[in-house]
């Protein structure tokens, strides 16, 4: 199941409320995942608003216990959809926004906008680089 998210109040106290521990992820799963709080939630949906269809370079797991071994994201999607100790994968959005991908509907899912139109390889192959079109939207801030 995946929705799409503009706040992540309802994210972190659903994190909370479960016991749930969060890690980031690289992105193309080359590093290995990194233990996180829940704080780490806001910043990161302010990052999805600079993406401008570019890939993130990280994304966030829930789970019970043992940190997740390193793994790509549409491995992650995968094992979120499944049983699995994944609970919760949460994927910066390239327009702006969280997917959260879980396999079944939470409560703080409910009052949000579906995301089953989103598939994380969407996202590997990005129409323009954000740092390319940082630049060329730099050239005519000068001007």
């Amino acid at each position: 199941m995946r929705y799409l998210h503009q706040s992540v109040e309802p994210i972190a106290e659903f994190l909370e409320s479960r016991g749930l521990r969060l890690f980031l992820l690289d992105f193309k799963g080359e590093e290995p995942s990194k233990p996180v709080d829940a704080t780490a939630l806001k910043p990161y949906l302010e990052e999805s608003n600079l993406l401008w269809g570019d890939n993130p370079n990280t994304y966030l797991v829930a789970a019970h216990g043992a940190q997740p071994p390193t793994m790509m994201v549409h491995e992650a999607v995968e094992q979120a959809e499944t049983e699995s100790p994944i609970i919760l994968a949460l994927v910066a959005y390239a327009d702006g926004g969280i997917i959260s991908v879980s396999n079944q509907q939470f409560d703080f899912q409910r009052e949000t906008q579906s995301g089953e139109w989103w598939k994380p390889t969407n996202l590997s192959q990005p129409a323009l680089s954000s740092l390319w079109l940082r630049k060329l939207l730099a050239m005519f801030k000068r001007e």
